[in-house]
């Protein structure tokens, strides 16, 4: 091989080197952006199912004693409660985006007030976010 032979494999090289190097760093760009969208999307959800979980004793309290044990029903289209037992019911908020669903779940507890009233209390939650495959 002579020197220009030599010299032109050192250039395709090198170009071919700097090709990858190029796709490889958009290939991670891209990545990163995906992950920063999914994030985002995640957090915009926890925040509507932790708003919409904030909203929903009022409604809950209104249909808690019209419902049997182990009974359920939409109280609007991010909202369910099932009643567990004759003071425990469960109530579940879900937001749905383009990278998942997040799901939270709130067990509360019913106890009349000093008027005689219905009111529930929070027992505790448990929050999830399912990422669509």
């Amino acid at each position: 091989m002579n020197r220009k032979g030599s010299a032109l494999f050192v250039a395709l090289v090198v170009v071919l080197l700097g090709a990858m190097v190029s796709v490889l760093a958009t290939m991670v760009a891209a990545t990163e952006v995906r992950a920063g969208t999914a994030w985002r999307d995640q957090q915009v959800a926890a925040s509507l199912v932790t708003s919409a979980l904030a909203r929903s004793p009022e409604p809950a309290e209104s249909l808690f004693d019209s419902l049997a044990t182990g009974a359920s029903i939409a109280l609007d289209d991010t909202l369910s409660i099932v009643k567990l037992g004759d003071s425990l019911a469960l109530i579940t908020a879900t937001a749905r985006f383009r990278s998942g669903w997040e799901v939270s779940s709130v067990v509360v507890g019913a106890g009349r007030d000093s008027v005689a009233g219905l009111r529930l209390t929070t027992h505790g939650s448990r929050s999830r976010f399912h990422p669509i495959p």
